[in-house]
């Protein structure tokens, strides 16, 4: 079960090992055999996505795209693409008085 982590952003490092272990641990306690692919903007790249995708000229912290396509030959299908802005993030967080 692939988990491909992209970051274009440089705001916060991203610890790509225990994100893929939180996503393997996660797909595994609802029995969910996919691929999945995570993908850390900032909020200038979300803006872009917001606007094309939905249509709202603003940041948003997390977009995601459901793709469930169907089992290749390995039992294994592409579940999604989840997009966080990592500056959203971190102000929501901030706000929240909660860890990032």
């Amino acid at each position: 079960m692939p988990i491909d982590i992209a970051n274009s952003q440089r705001l916060a490092p991203i610890d790509r090992r225990a994100l893929r272990a939180l996503c393997a641990r996660v797909l595994a306690e609802y029995g969910v055999r996919a691929s999945l692919s995570l993908c850390f903007v900032d909020d200038a790249a979300m803006r872009v996505l917001n606007a094309r995708h939905l249509g709202r000229d603003e940041e948003t912290d997390v977009l995601a795209f459901p793709l469930d396509e169907a089992p290749g030959p390995d039992g294994c299908r592409l579940l999604g693409e989840i997009v966080v802005s990592v500056e959203t993030a971190r102000r929501e967080a901030a706000r929240r008085r909660k860890p990032v």
